[in-house]
């Protein structure tokens, strides 16, 4: 799972880290995937993603996200960054 699930998607052209890991982000906020989408808010600060694009990104989603939106939220806050 680590080599083809996480090696080979991440390490695909076309896409800075920051930019895959906002991707990555904007899906698990829309599925409502709290586990993996802590990880990867996490991974994104850790990648050098700024935590005013990351907030950007939870509110541009915002209520149609759901549930996704609220999760979200309040990881951001469990961070630090909201």
């Amino acid at each position: 799972m680590v080599f083809e699930g996480y090696g080979k998607v991440l390490s695909r052209p076309g896409l800075d880290i920051v930019e895959r890991e906002i991707a990555i982000v904007a899906c698990l906020i829309m599925e409502n995937r709290p586990s993996q989408l802590y990880s990867h808010l996490r991974g994104a600060l850790n990648v050098g993603a700024a935590p005013d694009l990351l907030t950007l990104v939870v509110e541009d989603l915002g209520e149609a996200a759901g549930e996704g939106y609220r999760t979200a939220q309040d990881i951001l806050f469990r961070l630090g960054v909201a």
